[in-house]
């Protein structure tokens, strides 16, 4: 269990207590006389890409994303990135069902409006089909998610594809840095599904490099969610493990999966990780506080029972 502490006293006999932030008291860091550690500091991975310290807006809270970061559209032809994009025969998104578009189909735009419903709050940019005829929605500005990737001239799918997950990329950092690791892990999660029906895994997959970046960034961002069911502990493993598929000797998601286990308590594995990050990166201060903690608690006999994590 994560806990967050308001105050620490170290005591004569080098006992550190440790005034719960929530109110229900204290603990302390080791058993009285020393032997055997009980907890010891929950400290975050840095992201990949290392956020600048969080401002505070007045009240105290992160200030907010760009309200609108998502790119102008205007028509032109289009990669569908989504399953099952529909077709409505008017402009309003509720209207008639007239078809569905799959995943890796062209479509060609020949107009673009700006849709919408205060009511539902609702904002999308739908776009016009000549063929099927109809109307398709392109962006929700809402959820800042998009269903088309823009074709450039002499481009492949793939690349018109990975151009627009380099937007959700870049978007979830935006929101990572404002403070918000759940919207930036949802932003990073679009970029992925983007990938998934366009670049199978494979030593050749020419997106290994940005799958890489997401899931490593996805399983920080879930790491820093202890009020989200299972994202600090099944999610923050799950994504980590998927980082460590394209590329076993990757420092952060091992580091990562560690953390994972220790929040689920499944202290074998978590020893396993932080050993493998000490054999590829022996510098590594976090991995070798976590793992002396870990070795300390182990050998005192005072762990709960294990936990096993499993990859998805």
């Amino acid at each position: 269990a994560i806990f967050r502490v308001s105050h620490e006293h170290k005591g004569a006999d080098g006992v550190l207590w440790l005034q719960l932030a929530d109110g229900r008291g204290w603990v302390f860091d080791r058993s009285v006389g020393g032997f055997g550690t009980l907890c010891v500091r929950h400290e975050e991975a840095t992201p990949p890409e290392e956020p600048p310290p969080v401002a505070k807006a007045s009240g105290g809270k992160a200030p907010a994303p760009e309200e609108d970061s998502m790119p102008e559209l205007s028509p032109g032809t289009y990669v569908v990135t989504t399953e099952s994009l529909k077709v409505t025969e008017k402009q309003s998104w509720s209207s008639a069902l007239v078809a569905r578009l799959d995943t890796g189909e062209s479509i060609d735009v020949v107009e673009v409006a700006l849709i919408e419903d205060k009511k539902k709050q609702k904002r999308l940019r739908r776009g016009r089909l000549e063929k099927p005829a109809g109307w398709v929605t392109l962006q929700n500005l809402e959820s800042f998610s998009s269903t088309v990737a823009k074709h450039k001239d002499n481009w492949s799918q793939l690349e018109d594809v990975m151009e627009a997950v380099e937007e959700d990329k870049a978007r979830g950092t935006r929101l990572f840095k404002a403070g918000t690791p759940y919207e930036a892990y949802e932003a990073w999660k679009r970029g992925s599904e983007k990938l998934e029906a366009f670049a199978p895994d494979g030593a050749k997959d020419p997106a290994r490099k940005l799958k890489v970046a997401l899931f490593n960034n996805m399983a920080q961002a879930l790491l820093m969610c202890p009020d989200v069911e299972g994202a600090p502990t099944d999610g923050a493993f799950q994504m980590a493990d998927r980082v460590l598929a394209l590329d076993p000797e990757n420092v952060k998601a091992r580091f990562r999966r560690g953390c994972a286990c220790c929040n689920a308590e499944a202290w074998e594995q978590a020893v396993v990780d932080f050993e493998d990050v000490l054999s590829l990166d022996p510098q590594n201060e976090d991995a070798a506080k976590r793992l002396q903690g870990l070795q300390e608690m182990l050998g005192s006999g005072t762990t709960a029972p294990q936990a096993v994590l499993q990859p998805p």
